[in-house]
């Protein structure tokens, strides 16, 4: 039996370069994933970087001499597969720093392991925890630590913002830091609540603050732990018997420096602050019954001069400040006290006295601090009269004020450059999360799927042509 092969040269020809483009194209796929794959290439297209490290946290990593050993309670696959960005940016905080390690450990198959980290239960480490240990110091953090309710003050609504790299630096700060400032909130005069000021309360605990409440009225003494005391708009005085345990504590010869910080407003019905201001008074300050408005449009926000944007003399920038009364620096100089003005108003700005009604215009201090080296250590006293410039949506905004606050807590404490401020990110996300088996899924697409449907496709057209 004789069979005839009748193949034109025209046709082998075209057939021949359809396989090889096939061929060509298949080789070229291969290779692309195979360099994709190969490259450690990953760019964060969020909005706001969410999953990126800030320049203030490569700082602190590269300060970093410490090991740091981040505990995770996760099965180390799932969270790869399930956590992507949050793994990615905890993976840069190792490669940033090779002091800093990650430890999985599956709670629900090795509830020993957790014992031996936590024997007291005293952190009460769960499931999809965390643990940040060096040396004897530990701190705990959970998924919902990264995610932050605030508030708007004007209209009462909440909204969601991210802390997520706010959280794994202050934890990394708060197991590596030395010792841990005790700050006491006084309260007993109708102060201003914590929650109000979330974004400061928060602030404080993950950079290594003990922060703490007193009821300076009940209190036998000031505890001596305390390293700062706070009045946070108080809306009656103290007492005398508060102002002297006060004093007293200021005035102990323990071998510590202190901090006082005074935060009030001004008040519409003229309340006297008798008993604090003589309590500042030693100190070469005094907090005015007054309420300040602006004239120079530069001071202020368009169309409100009681929305002030005072001077920081320090930073050479404005802080928001809505709503404020002024600070006075007496003049009763000392070669221990050193006074300086800190936030500043227009020569323009009008000052109304809210008990006499007297109005006097000229520049006047919104804040102002000393150095007090009267005692055996040194004393430093912060006071301002605002506390609307740290409500949360203020903060959300004007990102300066949070700067300068904290800026005032370092040099209070002295401890510049010991803490952070990370400002936080709204609660969304546009990428496209991909899981490793959908990522493993879209590489065999690409690798055989695709390749062998064009390859169908090109054996059809080659057949249909060989018929011609």
């Amino acid at each position: 039996m004789k069979i005839n092969i009748n193949i034109s040269r025209k046709k082998l020809r075209y057939g021949s370069y359809s396989i090889a483009v096939i061929i060509i194209f298949i080789a070229a796929v291969i290779g692309l994933n195979l360099i994709v794959n190969a490259v450690p290439v990953s760019a964060d297209l969020t909005p706001n970087k969410l999953f990126s490290i800030s320049e203030r946290t490569s700082e602190v990593l590269e300060e970093l001499d410490q090991e740091v050993i981040i505990y995770a309670f996760f099965d180390e696959v799932n969270f790869r597969d399930s956590y992507v960005e949050l793994h990615k940016l905890m993976e840069d905080y190792t490669s940033k720093n090779s002091n800093i390690k990650i430890k999985y450990i599956d709670a629900y198959k090795n509830p020993g392991e957790v014992n031996k980290l936590d024997p007291d239960k005293f952190y009460k480490i769960q499931p999809n925890n965390f643990l940040f240990v060096s040396g004897d110091k530990k701190r705990k953090v959970t998924m919902s630590d990264f995610t932050t309710k605030r508030s708007n003050p004007f209209t009462g609504q909440t909204y969601d913002e991210l802390a997520i790299e706010e959280t794994l630096t202050g934890a990394i700060i708060f197991v590596t830091a030395e010792d841990t400032p005790i700050v006491y909130f006084i309260q007993g005069h109708g102060e201003l609540d914590l929650s109000r000021i979330s974004a400061l309360n928060e602030y404080l605990k993950r950079n290594n603050f003990d922060v703490r409440t007193l009821e300076t009225l009940t209190a036998e003494t000031i505890p001596e732990e305390a390293d700062m005391l706070v009045f946070l708009s108080p809306q009656t005085d103290i007492t005398i018997e508060e102002r002297i345990k006060i004093q007293d504590f200021l005035d102990d010869t323990s071998e510590k420096n202190k901090a006082l910080m005074v935060f009030i407003d001004p008040v519409e019905q003229g309340t006297d602050y008798a008993q604090i201001n003589l309590l500042l008074e030693k100190y070469n300050l005094k907090f005015n019954s007054d309420f300040l408005s602006e004239t120079d449009s530069e001071y202020f926000l368009p169309g409100q001069p009681f929305y002030l944007l005072p001077e920081y003399t320090q930073g050479g920038y404005k802080v928001f400040a809505p709503f404020s009364r002024s600070v006075e620096i007496l003049k009763n100089q000392k070669e221990f006290i050193t006074e300086e003005a800190l936030l500043i108003t227009s020569e323009g700005a009008e000052s109304v006295d809210v008990i006499s009604g007297e109005t006097v215009t000229g520049l006047r201090n919104v804040a102002a601090r000393v150095d007090y080296k009267g005692g055996y250590f040194p004393l430093r006293i912060f006071a301002i009269g605002n506390t609307s410039f740290l409500n949360d949506q203020v903060i959300a905004n004007y990102e300066n004020n949070m700067e300068f606050m904290l800026e005032q807590i370092r040099w209070s404490l002295m401890r510049e450059g010991s803490s952070i401020y990370i400002a936080g990110k709204p609660a969304f996300d546009t990428t496209i999360k991909i899981s490793q088996r959908q990522a493993t899924a879209i590489s065999l697409a690409l690798i055989i799927i695709i390749p062998l449907i064009l390859f169908g496709v090109g054996t059809i057209i080659y057949v249909r042509r060989k018929n011609l």
